[in-house]
């Protein structure tokens, strides 16, 4: 409300300030649809930051299309003084404008965003747009006008065809009195005549007693199923002032205008497969095998619910060591042993379940199975080597190099002696075990080259390097 300094006779125009609050009410109609859901469509937004989207002070309900309290769209917020010539004393009035109320979170572009409100015309006029914020002038019966009307409506229908029920959600402020109050309107065929929506802070149609913004959201049955709805706005102004007018003027900002509309839930069922964990239309995640109900919406914006049989797989990456040879644990699985201390290289040939290897490292295991692939932790294997011989005197090969056959003399102490033939990329070409015999007479068959030949007795292991020429 503009505040007039100069007199005495002004002296009971005043400002006060409230604390920002939000809330929402929900006015709603019941609507009986058997196990139903609705689904939500916004048909309308305005944030006053293009196309204004409304005509400013129109003849609507009476309303003045030069009155003193017009509606305009800016973002001033800060308000400034000014002076008119006051007729009724023969000089200039000084006056102020204060500042307008700065926009909370939730507002688009806060806090000094576009917004529609009603302004002090005498401030247009004294000083230009750099004064109007939302305002407004009293009647005094001396200087200032003595009441009217400013109205402004949508330009464009909304239409809410195909709608069981409409919301208007909205942003507004306004401090008035009961003399200076807002209105919110609506119209069913496209401005022709208007009807006015109860505010939810005084619960009668004065949109008045908020001096800071907030957030309502209002609702009408009569505006489902409507092909020429809209909405529009009025400021009203007494003949006198009453003493307790507050600012600011009415003030609105953001409006969304949504569409809701019943359908049923939808059901089907789904089997998945995945190892280790599952993560659903839905986003959940399960890790162990089970039947899970999950919900999202469907096309139509309502419930779909999903029942999921899941399985879940694993593959056992688990290694035992013993003797200096690895053994993967998986059954029914394929295997592939890896250098841990090469970034996990491949050791070619080296596939099967057990793994013996010729050098001292870290090894691992990658497995495959039930699908799903993993690898195993890293393993030491310590105590080989081709330097000095474990087993001294007690074992013997000749002749070396060889034209093919090489002769294993074994000493009577050794026990449980196994002996095993690979080829230089470490494959294994032959194996004996548990031998019981002195000598030994091993067949190298394969190409020219160099054979690892590694005899095994209890915790003792020994590579030999033999030459095939």
């Amino acid at each position: 409300m503009l505040t007039l300094l100069s007199f005495v006779l002004f002296s009971y125009l005043f400002e006060s300030q409230h604390t920002i609050r939000m809330k929402k009410i929900i006015l709603l109609f019941t609507v009986t649809v058997s196990a139903a859901a609705f689904s939500q469509t916004v048909l309308y937004t305005n944030d006053f930051e293009g196309a204004p989207g409304f005509s400013l002070n129109t003849t609507d309900l009476g309303g003045t299309t030069s009155g003193d309290n017009p509606w305009v769209i800016n973002n001033v917020y800060a308000g400034g003084s000014g002076q008119f010539f006051c007729a009724f004393f023969g000089s200039n009035v000084p006056f102020t404008v204060p500042a307008a109320a700065q926009q909370p979170a939730g507002i688009t572009n806060n806090p000094t965003s576009q917004h529609l409100h009603v302004t002090p015309q005498i401030a247009i006029d004294d000083g230009g747009p750099s004064l109007p914020a939302a305002s407004y002038v009293a009647a005094d019966g001396f200087c200032i006008f003595g009441g009217g009307s400013t109205f402004s409506g949508m330009t464009n229908d909304i239409n809410t065809i195909g709608n069981d029920s409409i919301t208007l959600d909205l942003w507004w402020m306004c401090g008035g009195s009961p003399m200076y109050y807002g209105e919110l309107y609506y119209s069913l065929d496209g401005g022709t005549s208007w009807s006015s929506v109860n505010c939810p802070t005084t619960g009668t149609t004065q949109w008045r007693n908020e001096t800071s913004w907030v957030n309502d959201i209002v609702s009408d049955p009569s505006w489902a199923n409507q092909a020429t709805l809209r909405f529009g706005f009025r400021f009203v102004t007494g003949t006198t002032s009453s003493g307790s007018e507050l600012d600011p003027g009415f003030a609105i900002d953001d409006i969304v205008v949504t569409g809701y509309t019943a359908c049923s839930p939808t059901s089907s069922s789904i089997s998945e497969t995945a190892c280790y964990s599952y993560t659903s239309p839905a986003g959940n995640t399960y890790t162990s095998t089970g039947t899970y109900t999950d919900t999202i919406a469907n096309t139509a914006g309502c419930d779909s619910i999903i029942t999921i049989g899941l399985t879940i797989n694993t593959a056992d990456t688990s290694v035992v060591s013993s003797s200096f040879t690895l053994s993967a644990q998986a059954t029914g699985a394929t295997y592939q042993w890896l250098d841990c201390n090469s970034s996990y290289a491949v050791i070619p040939g080296e596939t099967g379940q057990n793994f013996s290897p010729t050098v001292n490292g870290n090894y691992a295991v990658e497995v495959n199975q039930n699908g799903c692939v993993d690898t195993s932790s890293c393993y030491a294997v310590t105590g080989l080597g081709l330097g000095e011989d474990v087993f001294g005197s007690a074992i013997k090969l000749y002749p070396n190099p060889t034209e093919g056959d090489v002769f294993v003399e074994i000493g009577a102490e050794l026990t449980e002696v196994s002996v095993i033939v690979k080829n230089v990329e470490g494959k294994v070409i032959n194996r004996l075990d548990d031998i019981e015999t002195s000598t030994l007479t091993l067949h190298l068959d394969g190409e020219r080259g160099v054979y690892l030949i590694e005899v095994v007795s209890g915790e003792l292991r020994q590579l030999y390097r033999i030459v095939k020429m």
